[in-house]
């Protein structure tokens, strides 16, 4: 109930609020409250000032004051709802490390070895050199990314009004440099390559990972597929599948990347999710909250898949694998999101049920670019309906016109 009085206060009464007593000074200097309300008022335009309440009240020109010493939290005056994401936030980073390494590194890695150890088989893999030409490795520092792109706009993983936030880069830095949230704003931008497109002069897509058919419906049609991705410290994503089933490669700047995976047949301990790999939807907790919660108390049989990734590492994260990834330094990465003929089958059959409009724009395309697959998505029905049951003479009839019928549409 508190809560919820405190949520209707102007910022100038919930400060003469926090006054009033022992009680109230708890819950109204919650850092997580004073965030959304520097969202709402000023959305990506604020310049972080040491936390989110100055931030919020203050002018950009202002200076803050000194923060005052933390109030101490009794175990009365405890709530997890409140005081757990800054609790989780000082967590130091270094406890969350790890030195396991349970996916292959390779360097030297040939483009048939990759089809034929890891794209069919749907294996993870980190390559240790496919950025060792790219101009990135130099130019992709905070200081030089900030003599480019300082007062340029870019998107972040923060919503505001229902859109996704945008903060310039030196505003984001600043606040990267300075928070202390559980869960930090991310800058995760599927739209730099117009806001800088002197970027993607800067690497060069990996040879393994070039063939990308989505292309074939152009930039303007194909879903988003590429991010630079930057993030201070416990930044991250939670558990989740890449959308439409795609396999992704991710290559790392600057900083520490911890992963934690699961193959397509397994699933992530505390993660609510629907078990439906074409239709998935899920609730995952971030990053920090996940390590604090859940993390102990993951089954023997059921612990995931992990890796560290360093600087210079691309990490290729096959179809339908559940992935989290924590940030154990600051970060700068680029990622993208692809669907080849390893995984077309499996891409196929989701943007099939998800969006027929794509699909049949995507399909003109590919019946005239690679017939051979639109043959094998025909193949493959037919085997999918054998395989339920449609053993007789007729259900093979129809199941050839239902192909003939998706292979004209």
């Amino acid at each position: 109930m508190i809560w919820k009085i405190l949520k209707k206060l102007s910022d100038k009464d919930l400060c003469v609020c926090a006054r009033v007593s022992h009680g109230f000074h708890v819950y109204s200097e919650a850092e997580k409250f004073w965030k959304r309300r520097c969202i709402k008022r000023w959305k990506g335009r604020f310049l972080f000032k040491k936390c989110w309440k100055y931030t919020a009240i203050l002018d950009r020109d202002e200076a803050p004051p000194p923060i005052q010493r933390r109030i101490f939290v009794s175990a009365q005056d405890f709530s997890s709802k409140i005081w757990g994401a800054q609790i989780r936030s000082a967590i130091p980073i270094s406890k969350l490390t790890s030195s396991l390494n349970m996916i292959e590194k390779r360097s030297n890695l040939s483009y048939e070895e990759f089809i034929h150890s890891y794209a069919i088989p749907n294996r993870p893999v980190i390559i240790t050199d496919a950025t060792d030409k790219w101009k990135a490795k130099d130019v992709w520092t905070k200081e030089k990314l900030l003599e480019r792109f300082r007062e340029r706009r870019f998107r972040t993983d923060e919503v505001c009004r229902g859109k996704k936030m945008k903060m310039t880069m030196g505003d984001y830095f600043v606040y990267a440099n300075q928070n202390t949230d559980e869960d930090p704003i991310y800058l995760f931008d599927p739209t730099f390559a117009e806001r800088a497109p002197e970027l993607l002069d800067d690497y060069e897509i990996p040879i393994y990972f070039r063939e990308d058919l989505f292309s074939l419906l152009g930039e303007r049609k194909r879903p988003y597929y590429r991010w630079l991705v930057v993030g201070p410290e416990r930044s991250g994503s939670s558990f989740h599948i890449d959308p439409y089933l795609t396999s992704a490669w991710n290559s790392l700047l600057v900083g520490r990347k911890r992963w934690l995976l699961y193959p397509p047949t397994g699933h992530p301990h505390g993660v609510k999710y629907n078990g439906n790999m074409l239709a998935p939807s899920y609730d995952a907790p971030v990053p920090m909250k996940y390590f604090q919660k859940k993390w102990d108390s993951i089954p023997e049989n059921n612990r995931p898949i992990e890796v560290i990734q360093e600087a210079g590492e691309t990490i290729y994260v096959p179809t339908g694998w559940w992935h989290m990834v924590l940030n154990l330094t600051e970060t700068i990465a680029v990622t993208q999101n692809f669907c080849h003929t390893a995984n077309f089958l499996t891409v196929y059959r989701y943007v099939k049920d998800d969006d027929p409009k794509m699909k049949r724009k995507w399909k003109a395309y590919l019946v005239d670019e690679r017939p051979d697959l639109i043959e094998a998505w025909k193949n493959y029905k037919k085997t999918i309906k054998m395989a339920n049951g449609s053993s007789s003479k007729k259900d093979k009839e129809d199941g050839d016109k239902e192909a003939e019928k998706e292979t004209s549409n």
